[in-house]
């Protein structure tokens, strides 16, 4: 197995792996503020958030990497088997919730993403993890549990994770002496 498959099967696996994660870790980690409601965690400035955060966080730089690597169809193949696996591993309205949210944010994920990378990689990954970010926040709080409560700590977290990556790839820019945002001529840019 040549490197880039190999970074490519470790970015769909992390992606893949952070839907069930997620709504796992939403009924099972941190503190259940009250009956029926998510288990929330501290994630900075006062605020805390559903600890699914972490791990949505965790697809949102991932879903870059798949796309960065092996292009726009495996992308949008990843956003629809992510929405599958939510219906197939959490409760009724968790699934809805979580699939609704996943595919709407996911979806505008990659469409801001998408134009930015060609350009700047690193940008790319922090503003398309940021409209993300939002948007799966709000949409999921509001049909998971009908209100918005905790949108803020949501964003927090997913920024959280969206800012190692962007560093990350700022990292990696720089270690292969690459001209930060100049895509490599051995990565698919489509």
């Amino acid at each position: 197995m040549n490197k880039r498959t190999t970074l490519t099967a470790l970015a769909l696996t992390a992606y893949a792996g952070s839907v069930p994660l997620a709504n796992w870790m939403i009924s099972n980690v941190g503190t259940q503020q009250f009956p029926g409601g998510p288990h929330t965690i501290p994630v900075g400035f006062g605020f805390d958030a559903p600890s699914g955060v972490l791990a949505i966080g965790v697809a949102l730089a991932a879903r870059d990497a798949v796309h960065r690597l092996a292009g726009h169809r495996v992308a949008v193949a990843a956003i629809v088997a992510g929405v599958a696996l939510s219906f197939f591993l959490a409760s009724p309205a968790l699934a809805a919730a979580s699939a609704v949210a996943f595919a709407l944010g996911e979806t505008l994920d990659l469409a801001v993403y998408v134009p930015l990378a060609r350009r700047r990689l690193a940008l790319a990954v922090l503003a398309s993890g940021t409209v993300g970010a939002v948007v799966d926040s709000l949409v999921f709080l509001n049909i998971a549990f009908g209100s918005s409560m905790f949108w803020q700590g949501q964003v927090i977290g997913k920024m959280w994770v969206t800012g190692l990556a962007a560093l990350a790839v700022l990292g990696v820019q720089c270690f292969t002496s690459q001209a930060p945002g100049r895509p490599t001529s051995n990565i698919r840019q489509r």
